[in-house]
């Protein structure tokens, strides 16, 4: 038996036709499957917000930063993910998690800006000097 053009359309446009009376369960209409967050992702966002208020911890202040910058929604999101991130790495990798402090965290943030306008100031052809703190 020989399949000619023809009959494979007819045979693309009856399978067609029967897919389009069964309807499929859980799949819109465009034929993408609806995305959501799962009880993983919901439970880091909620100790995300637990940490909101941390007054001591690095967290907290990476939080602030953040909210600071983009908004305490993404701020909030970027915090799970972090938190996601370092219990992975626990968890799988078997790494240590040691909490230094939000002074810690600060003094590395000063030093990363620091050293991006030092960048800037070479890039620009300037030379910085350091203004003396008063004892």
């Amino acid at each position: 038996m020989a399949v000619t053009r023809e009959s494979a359309i007819e045979a693309k446009a009856a399978v067609l036709a029967v897919q389009a009376e069964i309807p499929e369960v859980g799949v819109p209409a465009m034929g993408r499957a609806k995305r959501g967050r799962n009880r993983t992702g919901r439970l880091f966002c909620l100790m995300a917000r637990s940490l909101v208020r941390s007054k001591d911890i690095a967290l907290g202040g990476f939080y602030r930063r953040m909210a600071a910058r983009r908004g305490g929604l993404i701020a909030t999101m970027a915090l799970a993910r972090k938190l996601a991130a370092w219990f992975w790495r626990v968890m799988v990798k078997g790494d240590a998690y040691i909490e230094k402090g939000l002074a810690d965290y600060n003094n590395q943030v000063l030093q990363s800006k620091q050293r991006a306008l030092k960048r800037l100031a070479k890039e620009l052809g300037q030379q910085l000097i350091p203004i003396a703190q008063p004892a």
